[in-house]
């Protein structure tokens, strides 16, 4: 996703001439926050999942350009790469739009309750809080809630309806850690909404309406990002016992 940043070219009709056009990679880093909110409302990216994706490279990029010990070495994270100038101080420790409230807003205006579809990887896990009940490996599908955009992701009435998930050892999808890794989505189980965070490697893809039956169809996410663009079978309802052994 980082590299898919670093070639957007931006050209936007609704920027002030000021603003230089190009590709990011190429572009001023003081406007850098302004390209990369562009580049997640692009039409390359205006599917949920895939915006969802962009936040979180993009957050990864942010940890890691806060926390670098050389200013003006050049910026890698998997191959992407930009470079690195030396920054206000103003500008180093700017908030990113993702920490501003009217974009929270607006992309859980836009994409809440979106059918999403997740995979849960060999060695993970997911449990219905209070119900003695989790899920095997496999597919299933939720419905997004928002983003890990703030750190709440339950209300006071989602003291027992909640689920709770565990990564698989071999999956190496931790982003950031534990706490704001994932995406804030709700599964219907026993015909009650469970919340929770799912981690976002699971993420697969979304449903479509197809046509005017409403007939639904799944929509992967670009092969480019590296993933399966067939579906796993859906995942299997099971006691804790079952998934334990």
């Amino acid at each position: 996703m980082l590299s898919d940043f670093c070639e957007f070219e931006f050209n936007s009709p609704y920027a002030g001439a000021h603003i230089p056009r190009g590709k990011a990679c190429d572009l001023p880093l003081e406007f850098l926050k302004f390209y990369a909110r562009h580049w997640i409302e692009s039409k390359h990216l205006q599917s949920a999942p895939l915006q969802t994706l962009a936040i979180a490279a993009l957050q990864v990029a942010d940890e890691h350009l806060r926390e670098r010990p050389d200013v003006g070495q050049a910026w890698k994270i998997r191959g992407a790469q930009l470079r690195l100038e030396a920054l206000t101080k103003e500008l180093q420790y700017e908030p990113w739009f993702f920490d501003e409230i009217q974009f929270k807003q607006n992309f859980t205006r836009q994409h809440r309750g979106t059918p999403l579809v997740a995979e849960l990887p060999s060695g993970g896990r997911l449990n219905f809080r209070r119900t003695g009940m989790g899920m095997t490996e496999g597919s299933f599908r939720f419905f997004l809630d928002r983003f890990h955009l703030t750190e709440a992701t339950t209300t006071i009435y989602d003291h027992v309806f909640t689920f709770e998930t565990t990564p698989s050892p071999f999956s190496g999808y931790d982003i950031l850690d534990a706490s704001t890794d994932g995406i804030a989505g709700v599964i219907d189980f026993q015909e009650r909404p469970y919340n929770g965070r799912i981690p976002i490697g699971w993420l697969r893809g979304e449903y479509l309406h197809g046509n005017n039956n409403q007939e639904e169809v799944f929509n992967p996410i670009p092969s480019w990002l590296g993933f399966p663009m067939n579906l796993a079978p859906p995942a299997r309802v099971c006691s804790f016992s079952e998934v334990e052994s």
